[in-house]
């Protein structure tokens, strides 16, 4: 009796076949004061403010696209299809598109914190992501640099919780070329979009109260996992 009951439910479950992928979309404001190094907590570390730009994961999320990143500003220096924002109102011109470009420095850097790594980019300005589970605790992963190898031209990135990686516009290339995938790390439970900034374009998080602007985000995930674009 046992043994045909579970027979019959392999049978059924077999005949049912894997669950099909899930893909939720959405739409989130960015501040250009959205500190990266404050998600998750109440406060921002250096200034600025919390993130309120995140994605509380649902559950089996396994890929994050980012469809399309446009600033509030069009300046200029920046593309129009894109906008930009500024983090630096004290250079007029200073304005920045969400891969960094149009930025007064080749790249910037970040320390982090002790719980949130840092990041190293071409420009300033950009937009950048962080997966997290609850508040960030215990020793901050590895500091990424998107200034060598395929640099922010990446197919697919597999960042972990804690670790601050470079988002831009979600596109191998300015504006153009295939949509990145972000691999969600196990365990996250949230993903938060933000800036990394700090005077002078390095050290620690800070320099956010003259940052103006933010940038509107649509991005999905899925809970299908990651395939090559």
């Amino acid at each position: 009796m046992g043994m045909k009951f579970l027979v019959v439910a392999a049978a059924m479950a077999a005949a049912a076949g894997p669950a099909l992928a899930q893909t939720t979309s959405y739409r989130l404001r960015v501040l250009a004061t959205d500190n990266i190094y404050g998600a998750g907590s109440t406060s921002a570390p250096g200034g600025g403010t919390v993130p309120a730009g995140v994605i509380d994961l649902p559950a089996g999320a396994e890929c994050v696209t980012v469809n399309k990143v446009t600033g509030s500003f069009v300046a200029p220096d920046c593309e129009s299809t894109e906008g930009c924002i500024t983090v630096n109102k004290n250079e007029p011109t200073n304005y920045n598109d969400p891969d960094g470009n149009y930025a007064q420095v080749k790249k910037s850097s970040n320390s982090g914190t002790g719980q949130v790594s840092g990041i190293t980019a071409p420009g300033a300005g950009y937009l950048v992501g962080l997966f997290t589970q609850g508040t960030p605790s215990g020793t901050a992963p590895a500091a990424l640099d998107f200034t060598t190898g395929t640099k922010t031209k990446f197919l697919s990135l597999s960042p972990l919780i804690d670790q601050t990686f470079f988002v831009g516009d979600g596109r191998k290339k300015d504006g153009s070329g295939p949509h990145q995938t972000f691999v969600v790390p196990a365990g996250a439970t949230a993903l938060y979009f933000g800036i990394s900034d700090a005077c002078g374009y390095a050290g620690g998080p800070s320099c956010y109260f003259d940052n103006y602007g933010h940038y509107e985000v649509k991005a999905t995930v899925s809970t299908a996992a990651c395939t090559a674009p």
